[in-house]
């Protein structure tokens, strides 16, 4: 509510709470905490927020529960885990393991429900793997690519931008659902478009 009243300009008495509307009050009571936001598909009320964000969580506060800065703060653990495993990684068994004992470490704000992994496939590589294993890992994914002519291929490259961009905000290869897509539609636009239906 207060959050609320200072979006409007209004004063945090109740000389401001009388100047609220029954529409206001749904607002809040929906757990609106500023008026901008009730147009959901406007690019101003997001920036809006992502900036609200990023002010509180440098200003020391509990980042939990938005979005943005929880990912900032799984980055900077995970930041931490490779600066102390750079060459060779946690491995695969042990990644949340490891970012447990360093939210630990780092006396995290964050609840230990929020204790997640980096939503980045790229650190989480890197992380899990170490600098050796990233390497190796992106040289198996790309060498196929330029053997067989892939940047050629309008619907091969098509999904593989669309799959390392995913890679940014998602750990994708991390899920049985994203490494199956992954790999079956890696495997198609590369390999498939080579096959001539007269050699089946």
């Amino acid at each position: 509510m207060i959050r609320y009243l200072t979006s409007k300009g209004y004063r945090k008495d109740s000389v401001g709470v009388s100047k609220l509307s029954s529409h206001d009050i749904s607002n809040i009571e929906n757990g609106m905490a500023n008026y901008i936001y009730e147009n959901k598909y406007a690019i101003y009320p997001k920036i809006y927020e992502v900036i609200w964000q990023i002010d509180v969580y440098r200003k020391g506060f509990n980042p939990a529960g938005n979005s943005i800065t929880q990912r900032v703060e799984f980055v900077k653990t995970a930041l931490y885990i490779i600066k102390d495993n750079f060459w060779f990684g946690v491995g695969t068994g042990d990644v949340q393991d490891s970012f447990d004992r360093q939210y630990e470490l780092n006396s995290s704000q964050l609840p230990k429900r929020n204790w997640l992994r980096a939503h980045n496939q790229y650190i989480t590589f890197l992380l899990t793997f170490g600098f050796i294993g990233f390497i190796l890992l992106f040289f198996s994914m790309f060498y196929p690519v330029f053997k067989h002519k892939g940047f050629y291929n309008y619907l091969f490259m098509v999904f593989f931008i669309i799959a390392l961009l995913s890679f940014i905000n998602e750990d994708t290869l991390e899920t049985q659902i994203g490494i199956t897509f992954f790999s079956y539609f890696y495997s198609l636009f590369l390999f498939g478009s080579k096959i001539n239906v007269g050699d089946i």
